[in-house]
């Protein structure tokens, strides 16, 4: 996960939070660059190509309502764009940072929705 941070800030991205718990379940890296809040999975496998395929349309619809939730509850970050993204670590290999998962969405959320969220292990 380190390996990740330090690859998207050298891209440009301000770190927001490792680990980052939601009532939804956990984000590995909320990170922000520009207007948009990027929630980014990372993945650890032999290969990369098994890296890049290992995150189901489930996990999708999880991770783009827990973006939107942070986004909405976060002072600072109500107005970003929410983007999913992966990236894909596999052994003696550079990172490989897949942009856009799933449509990049400003944060629309019900009430309902917002329930229950708490920052996570690092700061939101």
């Amino acid at each position: 996960m380190v390996l990740a941070g330090i690859w998207l800030m050298l891209k440009g991205y301000r770190i927001i939070g490792f680990r980052v718990l939601t009532a939804l379940g956990e984000i590995d890296i909320v990170a922000a660059k520009h207007r948009t809040l990027a929630i980014i999975e990372v993945k650890h496998r032999s290969d990369l190509a098994t890296a890049l395929e290992a995150v189901g349309s489930a996990q999708h619809d999880y991770l783009r309502r827990a973006g939107r939730q942070i986004s909405a509850t976060t002072i600072g970050l109500r107005d970003f764009w929410v983007r999913l993204d992966l990236i894909a670590l596999a052994p003696w290999r550079l990172p490989h940072h897949s942009r856009t998962l799933g449509p990049t969405m400003r944060a629309h959320v019900r009430d309902a929705e917002l329930s229950g969220f708490e920052t996570g292990r690092k700061t939101v």
